[in-house]
C-alpha cells in the first residue's frame, strides 16, 4: 500500500511538471499575441 502511495506522488509531480510546462507556453504564446 505504501508503494502505491510513493508511485502515485511520483507521477503526480510528473503531470504537474508536464501541465505547468504547457501553461508557461500558452502564456508565452499570449504575451507574444497581445504585444
Amino acid at each position: 500500500m505504501k508503494l502505491l502511495i510513493f508511485f502515485n506522488k511520483k507521477d503526480i509531480k510528473v503531470c504537474n511538471i508536464i501541465y505547468s510546462k504547457r501553461i508557461l507556453k500558452y502564456i508565452s504564446n499570449y504575451i507574444t499575441k497581445e504585444s
